[in-house]
């Protein structure tokens, strides 16, 4: 987001603000910044709506013009409001990463454990293969089409709204793995720890010893309390842009497919279905993966209730009930959920009614452009 200007404060600038308020100097160079943002989105808007012969919809179809124009000013506003979001909530940025280092600090200096961060990679290196190769398909197309021309650069300045929210929802889907990569060793080693607690303070006396394992149990409840802040955090820092980036998706996918129906009656390129069909594909996966992280981040947070319970008929130590028992009322009034904005949860559920909601729409635009 950086690269994109999209987040244009430094995280020391911001370490030094004070959370009482903002200094008049940054609010007035923020106010700047959002003002440039509006006049570039502005500008790009203009280059559109003066070459709009470059699309192939007739003039007299009124329908598929106006679903055009939905469509972009859908993403006009979606990019304002990221723009607005990432502004004025980067404090909550900075929060992020710093509960994720005192998690990972706790991990290693109390629990002596090392986090994997190999499971973090797979999912990292998975994301970004699939936004490359979306944003390299777009690419390809536009310099296939406009080879040496002019409009190749206006078509490549005016994909800028839409790296902006790929590199937005990239953004949500990294913080998701880093709360999941978190979630799995969390419950690795409380399966482990518990279990050979539970056997050793059947027997152990009262001392040192005891005291130091109750403590290391009262860290993972710590551990526990800061990535459900965490997951409030980014509740708040995408509670504006991920409905409204659920919808763009949603409307992308709807008018390319309607796209892919109306161009069948030119003569073009097998390469431009391929784009389409590649496009549809590839959103699809990635909002699936998303889904799929939400989903496993619910599973693990219901996988670590349930090892403290299983553990409840071997507990003959009560200073050890007194602490499970407080981690599972934690447990159970702090649950893990993510939801875009608290309008709908996020997880397999809402995947599969995006589809369905998707093929209906689908059709119905067809059906309606026939009759017309």
């Amino acid at each position: 987001m950086h690269i994109c200007n999209a987040l244009p404060w430094q995280f020391d600038e911001l370490n030094s603000i004070d959370h009482n308020g903002l200094s008049c100097n940054i609010i007035c160079w923020r106010l700047l910044h959002q003002l440039l943002v509006i006049l570039l989105v502005g500008w790009l808007s203009m280059l559109r709506i003066n070459h709009f012969e470059d699309v192939y919809y007739e003039k007299t179809d009124i329908f598929s013009i106006g679903m055009d124009a939905i469509s972009y000013g859908i993403l006009t506003a979606i990019h304002l409001i990221v723009y607005w979001e990432n502004t004025w909530k980067a404090l909550t940025y900075v929060e992020l990463f710093k509960n994720f280092e005192t998690i990972l600090q706790k991990f290693r200096l109390y629990l002596k454990f090392e986090v994997n961060t190999t499971y973090l990679f797979l999912y990292v290196a998975l994301l970004y293969s699939m936004l490359t190769l979306n944003i390299l398909i777009t690419f390809f197309v536009i310099y296939l089409r406009y080879l040496k021309s002019l409009n190749a650069i206006r078509l490549l300045l005016e994909q800028y709204s839409e790296t902006i929210l790929k590199f937005k929802l990239l953004e949500y889907a990294l913080f998701l793995v880093i709360i999941v990569t978190i979630q799995r060793h969390l419950n690795a080693f409380a399966a482990h720890y518990l279990r050979t607690t539970v056997l050793r303070l059947r027997t152990m006396p009262e001392g040192k010893e005891q005291t130091d394992i109750l403590n290391i149990i009262g860290i993972l409840q710590d551990i526990h309390n800061l990535l459900v802040t965490n997951v409030n955090h980014i509740e708040n820092y995408f509670n504006w842009s991920l409905p409204m980036l659920i919808l763009r998706m949603f409307t992308e996918i709807v008018l390319t497919s309607y796209w892919m129906y109306y161009i069948t009656d030119y003569e073009l390129s097998r390469l431009y279905h391929l784009y389409g069909y590649s496009s549809i594909i590839l959103q699809l996966m990635f909002l699936f993966v998303i889904c799929a992280l939400c989903s496993q981040s619910e599973k693990l947070d219901t996988q670590l209730a349930n090892i403290l319970h299983m553990s409840r008929h071997q507990r003959h130590n009560p200073l050890l009930n007194g602490l499970l028992n407080e981690m599972s009322l934690q447990l159970y009034h702090q649950q893990i959920k993510f939801t875009a904005g608290g309008f709908v949860d996020v997880n397999y559920k809402v995947f599969g009614k995006f589809i369905f909601a998707t093929v209906c729409y689908v059709v119905i635009l067809i059906q309606f452009h026939m009759s017309v």
